[in-house]
């Protein structure tokens, strides 16, 4: 995701390293703008309700949540499906 955004030149800067927090909770991009956060995860690691729980708590604070998942990052084609699925989500 880090290389994609790159690439493309996508207003995202990583923070999933710790140095940007929203009350407790760690995104791992963001899009400051826009206020637009990408979260990236894996279901193996992540409990079901992963994505209602973490959009719930950015958008108290005005942050709109894009996820990226497992199923996404893999296989062929996943930086277009990762694309398109910030483009589309973004607006």
């Amino acid at each position: 995701v880090i290389n994609l955004i790159a690439q493309y030149g996508l207003n995202y800067v990583y923070v999933g390293d710790g140095r940007f927090w929203i009350d407790h909770r760690n995104p791992d991009f963001i899009n400051f703008d826009k206020k637009v956060i990408i979260e990236t995860y894996s279901h193996f690691w992540h409990k079901q309700n992963y994505e209602e729980e973490r959009s719930e708590h950015f958008k108290k604070y005005g942050y709109s949540v894009i996820f990226l998942d497992d199923k996404i990052l893999k296989g062929k084609n996943s930086w277009y499906k990762a694309l398109k699925e910030i483009c589309w989500r973004e607006k």
